[in-house]
């Protein structure tokens, strides 16, 4: 495996791993996640990203920050120890942001950083053209 494609499965390993490791405390103590439902859906997700990665990595790319994102706003729980960036916006509305899925997506953009600036640049050369 070329040293950058395995850069594109670091991040999808790193989630699956703490899945897995959550799953053994589930199942060897009495602590369970507070949504089970979100965590086996995490779980799918990661798994459906690492295989389609194998046969389309961007997509496998897109479906990686998706899932992050999704971790980050807590829509997918990875891990049943959560750490989370919490504060008070609008009225009381309380804004959280989960660490690992924070630090990941970073890992991600700095992983990613070439492809990113590209699209980037590609955007820019387009919306220059002229329409018509």
């Amino acid at each position: 495996m070329k040293p950058r494609k395995f850069l594109d499965y670091v991040i999808p390993l790193i989630l699956l791993l703490v899945q897995l490791y959550t799953f053994y405390l589930i199942n060897t103590t009495d602590y369970a996640v507070n949504n089970d439902g979100k965590f086996y859906i995490g779980i799918g997700a990661v798994i459906a990203s690492m295989v389609v990665m194998r046969f389309n990595p961007r997509i496998g790319k897109l479906m990686t920050l998706g899932i992050l994102v999704a971790g980050l706003f807590g829509w997918i729980v990875f891990s049943s120890t959560r750490k989370i960036l919490s504060t008070n916006i609008f009225f009381g509305i309380e804004y959280r942001l989960e660490l690992l899925s924070l630090g990941l997506l970073i890992l991600f953009i700095v992983f990613n950083f070439r492809s990113l600036k590209r699209y980037l640049k590609w955007l820019l050369q387009r919306e220059s053209e002229p329409q018509g």
